[in-house]
């Protein structure tokens, strides 16, 4: 469903570029005179129209970046440039918007507070109301694996990913196993 959206925004965004594009081509069939500096300018603003017909992405990006800055400030006012500028940058976060909400919803930060995750699982298991939590926990604790399959400072990165693992296993097995197992001994005897 998002992503029908996306497909639909970057067409209509590219549309409005498009038009802005043509009407500079437009422009320079008019005030040039035809030779090399016409075909020169010609094939930058066809170039842009070309990038903009596919998917966005960082090379095409770049290339229009670059077409744009080897153009005359005659080809465009300053109103066509800033409004260009702009949608390119609403195509270029449309385009990308997974990898921007995964960066702005990543917990990598939960690794330097993982003396914590004791209490922050019994504070989870104490509550009736908040099991269902344990389950983004979780997954917020998986976040700095990557992170930590990076490192440097160590022989091997895998060293890190195993403490790290076996201080999560601790707290979750101190706060969430032994608790529910007791709680169903408990049960059992009576």
């Amino acid at each position: 469903m998002i992503n029908t959206w996306v497909t639909l925004i970057n067409r209509y965004t590219s549309e409005i570029i498009d038009q802005i594009i043509v009407k500079g081509i437009d422009q320079v069939g008019q005030w040039y005179n035809r030779g090399q500096f016409y075909e020169d300018m010609m094939f930058l603003l066809t170039t842009i129209y070309q990038c903009h017909q596919g998917g966005n992405n960082f090379m095409r990006t770049t290339v229009i970046n670059h077409c744009f800055n080897l153009l005359p400030p005659q080809v465009f006012n300053e109103k066509e440039i800033s409004e260009v500028k702009y949608l390119t940058s609403r195509l270029n976060t449309v385009s990308n918007w997974e990898k921007i909400c995964k960066k702005s919803t990543r917990c990598r930060f939960v690794y330097w507070i993982r003396s914590l995750f004791p209490f922050i699982f019994d504070m989870i298991m104490s509550d009736n109301k908040r099991p269902n939590q344990m389950n983004y926990f979780l997954m917020a604790l998986n976040d700095p694996l990557e992170m930590l399959w990076n490192v440097k400072h160590l022989e091997r990165p895998n060293i890190a990913v195993d403490n790290y693992k076996k201080e999560i296993f601790k707290g979750f097995q101190d706060k969430v196993i032994k608790p529910i197992c007791r709680r169903v001994e408990e049960d059992i005897r009576l």
